[in-house]
């Protein structure tokens, strides 16, 4: 099936603001696409239980989340349901839990059942979180989520060893010549304005030129060889 990349957590990557405890079992819930079996066995699931929703009320999960008293986060208690439906039971049982055998049973789970697009390869734009056109996220560049390239990753390491993922993923490379490009034109555009700036505050006598400049007494630099006596 196919999914979106964006709001799939990377198990792999490095705890961040938006992802502190390193999440397992966590693709994106925003939008599948499949034959129509295969979605229905993913999304019909029961409801999440009250115990289940108050699971972390009465104490402290290793990474504190504010306000996060459920068991499970709304993607990864889709996808764990759905996995445990189908027999799967190496599984974790909260959003907190973490270990090496968890990890691959995590990337096993999604290598081996999705598809991972970002989002100029599905082609679906998200208005509730339109800033990650761009190709970030709450000030994060793909910090905490899957790539297509990320996904080709674990496809090479457990499902075909001769695939070749590409060095680059498509999106990021992108958004990284966009920044380039801004920069470049920030340098060029910006920096002759800032001269003429200096120029017109000179004539203007708003400040000094170079050669009228004192230094405070504090901070006058002695000349070289200077006697200190």
């Amino acid at each position: 099936m196919l999914t979106w990349s964006f709001g799939s957590l990377h198990p792999g990557k490095q705890p961040s603001e938006a992802n502190p405890g390193r999440v397992l079992f966590h693709p994106s819930d925003f939008i599948y696409f499949g034959l129509r079996h295969d979605v229905l066995n993913i999304w019909e699931i029961p409801l999440m239980t009250p115990a289940e929703a108050d699971w972390f009320a009465q104490g402290t999960p290793r990474w504190a989340v504010p306000d996060m008293k459920n068991r499970h986060f709304p993607e990864d208690f889709i996808w764990t349901t759905f996995l445990r439906k189908n027999g799967c039971q190496n599984i974790s049982q909260s959003w907190a839990d973490f270990n090496d055998e968890l990890l691959r049973a995590s990337q096993l789970s999604i290598v081996n059942n999705l598809l991972l697009l970002n989002q100029q390869q599905y082609g679906f734009y998200c208005f509730k979180y339109p800033v990650v056109e761009s190709g970030y996220c709450w000030g994060e560049p793909f910090t905490h989520y899957f790539t297509n390239r990320d996904w080709q990753l674990l496809y090479q390491q457990y499902c075909d060893p001769q695939h070749q993922p590409p060095r680059v993923d498509p999106l990021q490379w992108n958004v990284l010549c966009q920044d380039w490009g801004k920069s470049l034109f920030r340098y060029y555009c910006k920096t002759p304005e800032r001269y003429v700036r200096w120029l017109r505050d000179r004539l203007r006598g708003k400040k000094p030129w170079p050669w009228n400049y004192k230094l405070p007494e504090t901070n006058r630099r002695r000349p070289p060889f200077a006697s200190t006596k």
